[in-house]
């Protein structure tokens, strides 16, 4: 799975990728521990999608995270832990974890090279695409809106 994100998207989206699911599993784990399991582990069932609804090219991974964790008993079976919900305040913690890992991976990759203009327009047409906004176009060199 990460192999897929590496061939189309470049390490940054798989990195991107595993430090997001490893924020999750390390808060799983957090809140197992202090649930009096020992030894918690964790695990995700993952795809990656390399198109969209319309066929448009957008690199992107589905998760399925447990809602708990397992554990390991002296015969070597799995247990399964189902852990509570996180609150709000959880959510957002995470959130912010996440966003920071993934900037500061994102801004130690960027290239500080110029952007030409077609590639830009390809990048403002997929914003504007999932921001449901006008898509601009580009038609003999000249840019327009369409409604």
């Amino acid at each position: 799975m990460f192999a897929c994100a590496s061939a189309t998207t470049g390490s940054a989206s798989a990195t991107s990728f595993r430090s997001s699911l490893r924020t999750v599993f390390s808060w799983q784990r957090l809140q197992a521990r202090r649930a009096g399991i020992e030894k918690p582990l964790t695990g995700a069932v993952t795809l990656c999608q390399r198109y969209g609804s319309i066929l448009q090219f957008t690199p992107h991974f589905h998760s399925w995270l447990p809602d708990g964790v397992f554990s390991q008993d002296a015969d070597g079976g799995l247990s399964f832990h189902r852990l509570p919900p996180p609150s709000d305040d959880d959510i957002d913690r995470l959130l912010l974890r996440v966003s920071t890992k993934v900037d500061k991976l994102l801004f130690a990759e960027a290239d500080d090279g110029p952007v030409d203009d077609d590639a830009q327009a390809v990048l403002d047409d997929q914003a504007a695409s999932v921001l449901g906004t006008r898509l601009p176009l580009v038609r003999n060199g000249r840019r327009e809106t369409v409604s």
